[in-house]
Order: C-alpha cells, then structure tokens, then sequence
C-alpha cells in the first residue's frame, strides 16, 4: 500500500530583505523508503519505518527538531491520519521548516479481471415426436409438453 503524505516547506531568509517562500506537495512512498531531500545532502530527511492501521513510525534526520517539544533521542515520531507535525532546520544559511502530514494510505488497485474465454456454444435441437394414431396438431416434446398447431383447410 502507498502511504500518501503532504510537506509544507517554509524558506525564511536570515539576511535582509527577510523574504519568506512556501512551498507544498504531495508525495507517495512504501514503507521503509526515505523521501525528502535537501538540495545540499542525499540522505532522505524523512523515513517511514512502521506503518499500523492508520498509524505510521516516521524517522527524521539528526539536523532536524521536533518543533514544539522536547527533543526525542530516537529522532522518530508516530503520526495519526490527518496529524501534522513541524520540524526545524537552523543550521544552513536559511531557515527552514517543514511541515508534515499523513494523508492516509492508498489501497493496492484492484487487478483488471481476466476476460473468461468465450465457450463454443452448440443450439440446441428440439426433437418432436408423433404419437401413431392421434390427430395431427397433438404432438409432444420429449419432455412430455405439447405441441399445438393450427391447421386450416380451404
């Protein structure tokens, strides 16, 4: 199943004229797979670890904090559907934060399903038989049903 998450980056210069970008995307990852990078660093600054109904184990790089709370040594965090937390990075020329939320997971799609091979098909023949001696118009079936006909005379 993918995991669907948003990350909402904000860029705060730390030099005049203190502009701020924000950015937001969406993105689908697996478990166990790292996403998010830093234009300076190849490592991933986000990791799902574990992913529990709903519930999903995210890792985050040791430069980054946990804005709001005390600092965790594991660096991990649980995030519910729909939660959002921040994390800070202060040691680049810039500030930066961003912000994460756990969207939910997708479902695996459903596989087209194969088409059945059509089978032959064969009509069926209706075998009609005449009982000897009675009127013309009384046949029967082979299962027992009859077969009434109209016949005119001119």
């Amino acid at each position: 199943m993918s995991l669907l998450f948003e990350i909402s980056e904000v860029f705060q210069d730390w030099k005049p004229p203190f502009q701020k970008r924000t950015t937001q995307k969406e993105v689908r990852v697996q478990e166990k797979e790292g996403f998010e990078f830093t234009p300076k660093n190849t490592e991933p600054i986000f990791q799902v670890l574990e992913n529990h109904n709903g519930r999903v184990l995210v890792e985050y790089r040791k430069d980054f904090t946990l804005k709001g709370y005390s600092q965790p040594r594991s660096k991990q965090v649980w995030l519910n559907t729909a939660e959002t937390k921040e994390f800070s990075f202060l040691w680049g020329n810039n500030g930066i934060t961003k912000k994460l939320t756990f969207k939910g997971q997708e479902p695996k799609p459903n596989p087209e399903p194969e088409p059945l091979p059509e089978k032959e098909t064969t009509p069926i023949e209706e075998v009609v038989h005449t009982t000897p001696g009675a009127p013309e118009g009384n046949q029967q079936t082979l299962d027992g049903s009859k077969i009434l006909e109209s016949i005119e005379t001119i």
